[in-house]
């Protein structure tokens, strides 16, 4: 772990992802996100966002649009179905918004 996200987020008891504005590519994720997925964190940062999503819909470019909107200062709220690691479909909800972090 990169040790962006404060370690106090593990204690928020809900899955935490840091995507990269740039790249929207996992730059790091917090304990819960890894045993809610299934994935360890450098799986989820080699993973294309289409193998773990459900749906066909979710897709990179999607990704990229709700980040890029998020970035600009636009919070983004949506659900989407999760696969997990085993093969389990999760259904969560998402909450992208600009974060930063000193």
């Amino acid at each position: 772990m990169n040790q962006l996200i404060p370690a106090a987020f593990d204690d928020l008891g809900v899955g935490v992802a840091l995507y990269s504005p740039e790249t929207s590519e996992v730059v790091e994720v917090n304990r819960q996100l890894e045993e809610l997925s299934g994935y360890t964190e450098s799986q989820l940062r080699e993973m294309a966002i289409d193998e773990y999503s459900v749906s066909e819909e979710f897709t990179h470019a999607t990704v990229e649009s709700h980040i890029r909107a998020a970035t600009e200062g636009e919070p983004q709220t949506f659900d989407w179905h999760l696969k997990c690691s085993g093969g389990e479909k999760r259904r969560v909800s998402v909450r992208l918004a600009r974060t930063t972090f000193t």
